[in-house]
């Protein structure tokens, strides 16, 4: 792409991922909200060496996502999650495979995706200290504080879809599992400081 938004080029494969996912949800008219949105704000960051890290602070990606949430509202927000979530976990999820599958070998079921979960939490956590996961007899319960996605919104109900779907996608590819995602607790329904997300067998 070598359209401009506030100075910066698109570009960047997580990015590029977002802007899809806007694209997405509001079809031709998307661009409108990419010009008056700060995706500068992660362009002019050096590059990294793996082309799956966002760069861009937490407080910079949450301004980004209440600016989208303010223009198109919270089911087109939803929408555009969604699919960004599912992309970009496609990234993540191809750089981890040949690490975190021979980990998963005489592992089923519960104890796969707990592994697997935990793995992945790990490999997030080498540029963030936001996520820890917490076993339970069913699954994972994996908790993000502070969460970017929301941090400034409100809303009535869990828009997280961003991490949502990039949890179920990820843990599904993973561990080979038809693998459920719930959001439990959302900071913009009044979590304190953190979304909860659940993970189980589906």
């Amino acid at each position: 792409m070598d359209k401009q938004a506030k100075g910066g080029s698109l570009t960047g494969p997580l990015v590029l991922i977002l802007i899809g996912g806007l694209e997405k949800a509001l079809g031709p008219s998307y661009w409108k909200v990419i010009a008056t949105t700060p995706w500068v704000r992660f362009l002019n960051k050096p590059p990294s060496s793996d082309p799956t890290v966002m760069e861009a602070t937490d407080e910079e990606w949450a301004q980004v996502c209440a600016e989208i949430y303010r223009q198109v509202g919270k089911d087109l927000f939803i929408s555009f999650g969604r699919y960004a979530g599912i992309e970009s976990s496609k990234l993540f999820t191809t750089a981890l495979a040949k690490q975190i599958k021979p980990a998963l070998d005489g592992l089923s079921g519960v104890e796969r995706i707990q592994r697997a979960a935990a793995m992945h939490t790990a490999a997030l956590n080498t540029q963030t200290d936001t996520i820890s996961i917490k076993n339970t007899t069913d699954g994972v319960l994996v908790k993000v504080r502070p969460c970017a996605m929301c941090i400034l919104l409100k809303s009535n109900e869990p828009v997280c879809a961003f991490i949502t779907e990039g949890l179920h996608n990820a843990y599904s590819a993973l561990t080979g599992l038809r693998v459920g995602v719930q959001e439990i607790e959302c900071q913009a329904m009044g979590a304190i400081d953190h979304c909860t997300f659940k993970a189980t067998l589906s």
